[in-house]
């Protein structure tokens, strides 16, 4: 009996031990993850992909390297054990002499993905390394030769590697194969990667030749779901800024996003997509929440989802829970201007024109083309009474969505106007030119609210909800239109966006 009690006692001491033990350990590990924070090192591992270089014979096969480096960041972003610099970061290094180590301190990045794509006929040829950032040091390398029908391979290999080589550790969905293989149509394959590139590039005829290039990769593969997110995506963006009248395209573009759900629920993308219809254009903000939190938790690390959410947030008038959508979206994307602008677009909504104009001004010292920041610059200057300012960017603004005589008008009147004239002017010129293009309900009724003629800015937005013209999803914050919120038919047409007027501001 003593034996048999001693036994008992030492076996349950020795379960004590090692209960302390494990402990101690996890205890250690947690003070080891402190060190590194408080020490400024990385958490977890971290990658930026730059542009694979098009070493080909023919330059138009720069769409095809480009595609190659968003596939694999794509593909990367859906690890949740590893941080991923977004496309847009990534891609400003595109064709310029770097240090590694200057794109890691930019990029907050431990490590760099850098290679070159050789492309002729059937044939590739694909170099990738992976560098480690703190000493330029070849962490893994490799050279593909193949066919091109073995790009899917290609790209999975690749992303295993760095898996390997980071130590990331993969949970079960992700073991199955890194890289989604949307379609097993080659040619469709090339035709979306063209339209993507084209898309990106931001030249006028850009959109056209990418809305194409995506209507000929369906035209071969009718089930590719990414083809459809990108035809949603860019009748979305055409009818939002006003280069499309909405009334035509939205129904496209959501027609589009259901058919791309309906292919694939699993997509991150598609529910972004349609999370943002929902929101902007339909503005059924209950079913854009849901999309748009169903692309996040499918894709953490997806720029465009929480780009979209906080842009979702900030129109409901929830700032603090935007905020943080901006900040995780400003950490996955962080030299771009599309992320700066949400931000943007959070402070001004605020009225934190001082914290409006800091964000715009920086994010213009890295893109000076982009017309957003000038767009959202013009409106801070004038709410803070800095009229020439205010002048001198919606100039910009109108002249980099190609409307010269707008811009033109602008400046004449300046000179020999007050403000609330100029911006009268500017709306009876957009007016003017309607029956010639299609002019913006909503930029008349911006540049009669900013003139000070209420009647007048609410009949444009009236005639912006019959057009379903996107900009509205801001109607409850914009404080453009701060004056206006009591007047009953503003308050109808609150209700009209999914706003309740007790809500507004």
């Amino acid at each position: 009996m003593v034996q048999k009690a001693m036994q008992k006692d030492a076996g349950e001491r020795y379960q004590q031990v090692n209960e302390l033990l494990a402990e101690l350990k996890s205890n250690k590990k947690k003070l080891e993850s402190k060190k590194g924070d408080a020490d400024g090192e990385e958490p977890s591992p971290s990658i930026a992909v730059l542009p694979f270089v098009n070493v080909s014979a023919d330059p138009e096969n720069e769409y095809f390297s480009d595609g190659l480096s968003e596939e694999l960041i794509n593909a990367l972003t859906k690890l949740e054990g590893l941080h991923v610099v977004a496309r847009t970061s990534a891609f400003r290094f595109r064709g310029k002499e770097i240090d590694i180590r200057d794109v890691g301190k930019q990029l907050n990045v431990g490590t760099v993905l850098e290679g070159s794509v050789r492309k002729s006929g059937n044939r590739l040829r694909i170099t990738a390394q992976l560098i480690n950032v703190a000493d330029g040091y070849h962490l893994w390398s490799e050279r593909y030769d193949r066919e091109l029908v073995d790009v899917f391979a290609i790209q999975d290999e690749i992303s295993q590697a760095i898996v390997n080589t980071l130590e990331v550790q993969l949970l079960g969905k992700e073991q199955k194969g890194l890289v989604k293989r949307y379609t097993d149509n080659i040619e469709a394959y090339q035709l979306y990667l063209k339209g993507r590139y084209y898309f990106n590039k931001y030249t006028p005829d850009g959109p056209a030749r990418a809305i194409e290039c995506y209507q000929q990769a369906l035209h071969k593969d009718p089930n590719y779901t990414l083809a459809y997110c990108g035809l949603a995506d860019i009748y979305g963006q055409l009818a939002y800024w006003g280069f499309a009248r909405p009334i035509e395209v939205l129904p496209k573009s959501k027609e589009l996003g259901l058919k791309a759900v309906e292919l694939d629920n699993l997509s991150a993308e598609s529910h972004a997509v349609l999370g943002a219809i929902y929101a902007f254009c339909e503005w059924d903000w209950l079913k854009a929440e849901k999309h748009l939190q169903r692309a996040i938790k499918l894709n953490p690390n997806s720029n465009e989802a929480h780009m979209r959410y906080a842009l979702c947030l900030t129109s409901m008038g929830r700032f603090d829970e935007a905020d943080l959508e901006c900040n995780r979206s400003v950490v996955i994307d962080p030299l771009s201007p599309a992320a700066q602008s949400v931000v943007g677009l959070n402070h001004f909504a605020q009225s934190q024109y001082d914290r409006t104009l800091e964000v715009c001004t920086k994010s213009l010292e890295l893109e000076q083309n982009f017309p957003i920041h000038h767009w959202m610059l013009w409106r801070a200057y004038a709410l803070m009474r800095e009229y020439g300012k205010a002048v001198e960017a919606c100039k910009k603004t109108f002249t980099f969505w190609g409307q010269a005589e707008v811009a033109a008008v602008l400046i004449n009147a300046w000179k020999k106007s007050d403000y609330l004239a100029v911006m009268s002017k500017a709306a009876e010129q957009m007016i003017a030119q309607s029956d010639k293009r299609f002019a913006s309900p909503h930029d008349i009724a911006l540049f009669f609210a900013h003139a000070d003629k209420k009647a007048k800015a609410v009949d444009w937005l009236e005639k912006s909800y019959k057009e379903r013209e996107p900009r509205l999803h801001f109607l409850k914050v914009a404080p453009d239109f701060a004056a206006l919120r009591k007047l009953p038919r503003f308050e109808a047409l609150l209700k009209k966006v999914g706003f309740e007027v007790e809500q507004s501001r």
